[in-house]
């Protein structure tokens, strides 16, 4: 079956409305360690939750007028992504999670992108960007090289300017 995270997806961050619950994991967590940081740990939780929704307001606005549009990803990393801002899937390069793709299933995707006119292929910056690039180079769809977790790319330090770059990438390559 390939890489399919034995213990657990670990993409799941990329839908702000999970944040709340990982959050406070986070706090219980530690305050089981520092039970006397539990008070101003869980008023810290409250203000980024607050700021968070200002700014998830401004992404879900950002990403509105591209509702129902697909996406195709490298990896399967982008499902939370693309359902917490009404983006489809438009399928995935490698075969299986960690297995790169046959001729097979890129000759099928390649037709799929062109009938469904995605825009937008969405490369993690670990993975070789050749077989995307030879597909968006197919397909007319941009290749965005984009950060999975927060500080992956300079610029993207948290949790918020991560989201930020992300959400400014598909924009602009969905227009």
């Amino acid at each position: 079956m390939g890489d399919v995270h034995p213990l657990g997806n670990p993409h799941y961050t990329l839908d702000p409305a999970n944040i709340p619950l990982v959050t406070a994991t986070i706090v219980a967590g530690l305050t089981r360690i520092a039970p006397d940081l539990a008070a101003p740990l869980e008023a810290n939780r409250r203000s980024f939750l607050e700021a968070l929704a200002v700014v998830e307001r401004r992404w879900r606005a950002t990403l509105a007028p591209f509702r129902g549009a697909a996406i195709v990803s490298y990896h399967d990393s982008w499902p939370y992504f693309c359902r917490a801002f009404g983006l489809a899937d438009g399928g995935v390069i490698e075969d299986r999670p960690g297995v790169p793709a046959s001729p097979q299933h890129l000759a099928a995707l390649i037709r799929r992108m062109r009938e469904q006119g995605v825009k937008a292929i969405l490369v993690e910056s670990w993975y070789p960007p050749a077989t995307a690039t030879l597909v968006g180079r197919e397909t007319g769809a941009r290749v965005l090289v984009v950060p999975q977790s927060p500080g992956a790319v300079k610029g993207t330090e948290d949790y918020v300017a991560h989201m930020d770059y992300l959400v400014r990438a598909v924009a602009d390559a969905l227009r």
